[in-house]
């Protein structure tokens, strides 16, 4: 490629272009790497989020069966749960989540943007019982996205902070709270499967088509085209936590804070679903699941030369988590009471950020598409 082309590109895509004499790991490497980490990484992620999806199912039949206290606890234990394994497999921002099957199961699964719509839910059940039509699947599914999804879960089960009891109270005393509880989870159960069995079930698993690049069928032509995806993934999975997860329920000070656009501002979880979606990133790239560390990306680069590299990656990963340890409170009122421990969360997630989309994305020669591109 003519030296003043590669010049032009890079001035109108930034980090689209790689050195030109960088090498970077073997092929080898990066392919053993891919192929540990979905077989040991993501596949068991997907299954644990799975079983949590399951257990949250059976959480809420319970509590519809016998409105309680401790049921409802026990439902709202499944939900963080719920929570927590869906931030681990929402990294993996590619394939069927993003590609259309059957439909954007993203936002099916995740419609985190609640303060679009604060009243969606309340609404969906207001017209069912105007209109007097039954909530059951067909009802579901017709209605608004911000009334489904991870999120709808959350206004079900959880008081406002001015309403304490009215979760239990409302099960209680209106049948149709509870019918469309179960139809969401009903809803919920469909799309995680359908989600989950286009990784790993089939006649043409995604799984396999990420492990095995250049195999016959397979997305993936070159294992660069893998390693590509995957740490494109990882990178606007950090755009998203600095820019809407964070950046913006912080806003420029105190007076500017919108902490009711956190993740999960009225169960008080958005921290720890933070610290949920570091975990998945540290799959894709250490290919660290729970307590096993296997051969991933991590190791490619060590092969390289890039020890130190890692190092620094490690690094920020920890300074990263400490900084969340350190909130004095959840961070719906960290946002504006302690505002210098946010910004010290924001601004580490934003050091590790920057270690991928520059150094990392350098080393594995990686080309940055548009969208881990367009959060600076």
């Amino acid at each position: 490629m003519p030296a003043l082309l590669l010049v032009v590109i890079a001035l109108l895509w930034p980090g689209a272009v790689a050195v030109a004499d960088q090498k970077g790991p073997p092929e080898q490497a990066l392919e053993a790497g891919i192929r540990a980490t979905v077989e040991a990484g993501v596949l068991p992620a997907l299954v644990a989020f799975d079983e949590r999806v399951a257990g949250f199912d059976r959480a809420t039949r319970a509590l519809c069966e016998t409105p309680g206290e401790g049921k409802l606890n026990a439902a709202r234990d499944a939900w963080r749960a719920l929570a927590n394994a869906w931030a681990r497999v929402g990294v993996l921002r590619f394939g069927p989540l993003t590609g259309g099957f059957p439909v954007r199961l993203a936002w099916r699964l995740d419609a985190y943007r609640m303060d679009r719509r604060p009243r969606a839910v309340e609404e969906a059940i207001e017209v069912a019982s105007v209109s007097d039509v039954p909530i059951d699947a067909a009802y579901i599914e017709s209605v608004s996205t911000f009334a489904k999804s991870l999120r709808a879960f959350e206004r079900l089960l959880f008081d406002r902070p001015d309403a304490a009891g009215e979760a239990l109270a409302t099960f209680r005393d209106d049948p149709r709270r509870c019918a469309y509880l179960r139809g969401l989870s009903t809803a919920y159960v469909t799309d995680a499967a359908a989600f989950v069995e286009h990784w790993r079930d089939g006649d043409d698993p995604y799984a396999e088509e990420l492990a095995h690049p250049g195999a016959s069928g397979s997305e993936f032509f070159r294992t660069q085209d893998a390693v590509d995806r995957v740490m494109n993934a990882v990178i606007t999975s950090l755009d998203v936590l600095t820019r809407d997860e964070l950046g913006k329920p912080l806003g420029r000070d105190a007076d500017n804070a919108r902490p009711w656009v956190l993740a999960s501002p009225v169960a008080r979880h958005s921290a720890a679903e933070i610290e949920a979606t570091l975990d998945g990133l540290a799959m894709l790239f250490f290919n660290r699941w729970q307590d096993r560390d296997g051969r991933g990306l991590d190791d490619a680069l060590r092969e390289s030369g890039e020890a130190a590299l890692v190092a620094r990656v490690e690094a920020r990963f920890a300074a990263a988590r400490e900084a969340l340890a350190a909130l004095p409170a959840p961070l719906v009122v960290s946002v504006r009471e302690h505002r210098g421990a946010a910004e010290r969360v924001l601004a580490e997630l934003n050091r590790l950020k920057a270690v991928f989309k520059v150094d990392v994305a350098n080393a594995l020669w990686v080309t940055l598409d548009f969208n881990a591109t367009d959060g600076d």
